[in-house]
């Protein structure tokens, strides 16, 4: 059985893949039958989910913590 951290670690790669994809292609925004696509939105989404998996991939791997320092 795969553990948490491992799975977050495939939807990352699959929405990565995904992205690089997207950015590959030079098509702009289309309409297919009375349809709109919008590429720049669905870059965003993909940009969106990905920054959330990564937050819950950090989580996965239980709790951190953080140094800093005052100047």
């Amino acid at each position: 059985m795969a553990s948490e951290a491992a799975d977050w670690d495939t939807i990352l790669g699959n929405l990565r893949a995904r992205i690089l994809e997207v950015t590959a292609s030079p098509n702009p925004d289309y309409s297919i039958a009375g349809r709109s696509f919008s590429k720049g939105a669905y870059l965003a989404q993909l940009n969106e989910a990905y920054l959330k998996a990564l937050q819950y991939r950090q989580q996965a791997d239980g709790p951190f913590e953080v140094r800093s320092v005052g100047y």
